[in-house]
Order: C-alpha cells, then sequence, then structure tokens
C-alpha cells in the first residue's frame, strides 16, 4: 500500500521494498498501533464551550436535584480498518466525520 503510493506521487523513484520501508519508520519510532476512532467536533470549541456550561450548570444545581446517571454505548456497523501508524508514545487516530 504504501508502495503503491509511493510510485504514484514519486513515478521516477526507485522501488522500495517493505522492509526498507519498515526500517525507516521503525528508525523514525512510527509503530503500528490499534487506531483510536476520535469524532471530529469531540474537541472543537463550540464542544468545550458547551461542557463548561454544563459544568457550571450542574455544580449549581446539584443539590437542587436528584440525578440519575445513565451510560450508553455506541455501537458502530460498519467493518473498518483498527491498526494505524504512529510516533512512539502518541495515539494512532482516526478523525471521524459527522453523521448528523
Amino acid at each position: 500500500m504504501i508502495n503503491q503510493e509511493l510510485r504514484v506521487r514519486l513515478p521516477g523513484a526507485p522501488h522500495v521494498t517493505l522492509s526498507t520501508i519498515s526500517n525507516v519508520l521503525k528508525g523514525q519510532l512510527i509503530t503500528i498501533k490499534k487506531l483510536e476512532d476520535v469524532p471530529a467536533e469531540r474537541n472543537s470549541e463550540r464542544t468545550k464551550a458547551q461542557r463548561r456550561d454544563f459544568a457550571t450548570w450542574l455544580l449549581q444545581n446539584a443539590q437542587r436535584y436528584n440525578f440519575i446517571y445513565i451510560d450508553e454505548a455506541g455501537i458502530n456497523i460498519w467493518t473498518k480498518r483498527t491498526r494505524g501508524r504512529a510516533r512512539r508514545g502518541d495515539r494512532a487516530v482516526r478523525n471521524l466525520r459527522s453523521m448528523s
């Protein structure tokens, strides 16, 4: 996959073996990891402001109400790639587009 991409981007470049690519990536401390799906809106300024507003409201109203917390589990019905590359110490993430 990487080799094909290199041939498209650099048509005049010599053929590179997979082991050479692997060695270069290892030398740059890039490893294969399980991909983490990160929704595009997760850490937007708008979402952060909404979290701040909710936390402020919750702190102000915690004594007045009897809160019940219900957790929900997300589900993804599509098959997807679960591994990706990133520098050692960094997460391998995939930014997701909003479904709404």
